[in-house]
């Protein structure tokens, strides 16, 4: 059996690593407002979406840092009742099983930008930007903004494929 260089065992691992950091970064959630144009006094739902897998838990926060002292709500879907207050809790603040965030009576003081986190798959994150239109007709400024939470861990099917494609790489690279 010949031997492996060293340097294709670093190209192998090199690439292996490559391909499971590119693979994983694909994976986002996006959260769409409904309606578009929220008006005083509706409701307005922050609808999560592309969540693969199971929700373990979810927490929503006000504006775009997730801490403690930003929290709006924890939701855990094994527990009853499975949702918990957070620092900024607001009573029109109800969180949906799907990861959505409801807000009831839509006004002023809410708009703002909302982020959200999500166990499922794997750890996810994404922020929105919700703000009233005081004419139905006249657009607002809603966007929608996916931000990776950095949890330099693969889900196991990811890593799994990549691993695979690294080997033949680096079985590629050895007959050559």
């Amino acid at each position: 059996m010949a031997s492996i260089p060293g340097n294709c065992l670093l190209r192998g691992v090199v690439i292996t690593a490559l391909l499971s950091f590119l693979m994983d970064s694909t994976r986002a959630i996006t959260i769409e407002v409904i309606p578009k144009h929220p008006t005083p006094n509706s409701n307005v739902i922050l609808s999560v979406k592309d969540v693969a897998g199971e929700i373990r838990s979810f927490s929503w926060y006000n504006g775009s840092n997730p801490s403690a002292s930003n929290q709006i709500l924890n939701y855990i879907p094994s527990l009853t009742p499975p949702q918990t207050k957070g620092h900024m809790y607001f009573t029109e603040a109800e969180g949906l099983a799907n990861g959505s965030l409801l807000i009831k009576d839509f006004v002023k003081k809410f708009e703002g930008v909302y982020t959200v986190q999500i166990q499922a798959e794997s750890p996810l994150q994404a922020s929105v930007t919700v703000t009233m239109s005081e004419n139905p007709t006249t657009p607002n400024q809603n966007f929608t903004s996916i931000t990776k939470s950095p949890t330099g861990i693969a889900p196991l099917g990811v890593s799994s494929l990549s691993l695979l494609m690294g080997a033949l790489l680096f079985y590629t690279l050895t007959i050559l």
